[in-house]
């Protein structure tokens, strides 16, 4: 028995020479030529940006001379896509040479938002003209008295429009301690023991001083001083959280995240903006980038790093043989 075909009237086929008349042979040609480009366009929009670089991770680095010195260290400017708008991390040093501060004022410029931390108030701008007080405050102005330095708070210029506040309060703070069940006197011991181990943490940075001349240029030259904090910078940057300092980690790292993130996902829907800045301290970043790849999609597109220290050493510290 022979095999059967279907065939349909010679009328009812696509391929009928009426459709192949000269006349309409370009619009055919014209009409699968759409088609592909449309099917190709849509696999790409399926297919993960391919352009995309691995996450920043780490934040904070020292940069070298040929012969090893010690040049700068330097703090990274990671920019990252989310759904056609680019938010780039900033990362702030709080007490750094002003040349820092300057170059920081002039690329804040160029952004449509710029979402900053400080603990107070929603809204609130620092006023350079202002005395601050509390411990914090006073730390801060100590390390850059030490090495001659300047403060951010001091340098930075909030006052334009573009910049909003994306911070907690200090009572929000204390109230997310309450919810945890903290205590004044429990949260105080944490921190007491939470000094004890940072110390020991300190003993564990690979550069120290490699004689006691060297340990007293530490002590008593800003330049040296400067390397060496440098150094322990870049060193406890590469480590998870907050070595040593793990009873504040859920206040300063986790709940002030979480607050930024939340108010970056406000402004995105809220504006037709394009270009945003999350300026924080270079701490918060590694959790941040985190946070707006799980949350936000975001794809890294690039990084910059630029010099918050100038590290004039001609001689670089040692590295602690273990």
């Amino acid at each position: 028995m022979k095999e059967q075909h279907l065939r349909l009237p010679r009328n009812m086929t696509f391929f009928h020479r009426s459709y192949f008349s000269p006349l309409a042979r370009p619009f055919f040609v014209v009409a699968i030529v759409n088609i592909q480009v449309i099917a190709l366009l849509a696999f790409f929009a399926a297919v993960p940006n391919a352009s995309a670089l691995p996450p920043q991770e780490k934040f904070v680095r020292i940069s070298t001379t040929d012969t090893g010195a010690s040049k700068a260290l330097e703090v990274a400017i990671s920019d990252y896509q989310i759904g056609g708008k680019t938010v780039s991390l900033v990362s702030a040093i709080h007490v750094a040479d002003k040349d820092y501060y300057d170059q920081l004022n002039g690329m804040f410029k160029n952004y449509d938002l710029v979402l900053y931390e400080l603990v107070a108030p929603k809204g609130v701008k620092p006023d350079p003209h202002v005395k601050r007080a509390g411990f914090l405050n006073w730390l801060q102005e100590t390390f850059a008295k030490l090495l001659q330095v300047s403060l951010q708070l001091e340098e930075v210029d909030y006052s334009p429009n573009n910049f909003v506040h994306a911070d907690a309060s200090f009572d929000e703070l204390i109230a997310e301690g309450e919810r945890r069940g903290e205590t004044l006197f429990s949260f105080l011991l944490k921190v007491i023991s939470d000094i004890f181990r940072a110390q020991e943490a300190l003993q564990n940075v690979p550069f120290q001083p490699k004689n006691q001349a060297d340990a007293l240029a530490v002590y008593f030259n800003p330049q040296r001083r400067r390397e060496f904090l440098a150094q322990s910078l870049a060193f406890f940057s590469e480590k998870s959280g907050l070595p040593g300092l793990e009873a504040l980690e859920p206040y300063i790292l986790d709940f002030r995240n979480a607050r930024v993130i939340e108010v970056l996902k406000e402004q995105l829907k809220r504006r037709k903006k394009k270009s945003y800045a999350i300026f924080y301290g270079a701490a918060h970043m590694p959790d941040l980038e985190k946070r707006i790849i799980a949350e936000l999609h975001a794809e890294r597109l690039d990084t910059e790093w630029i010099p918050a220290w100038k590290l004039a050493s001609d001689t670089p510290l040692a590295v602690a043989q273990n």
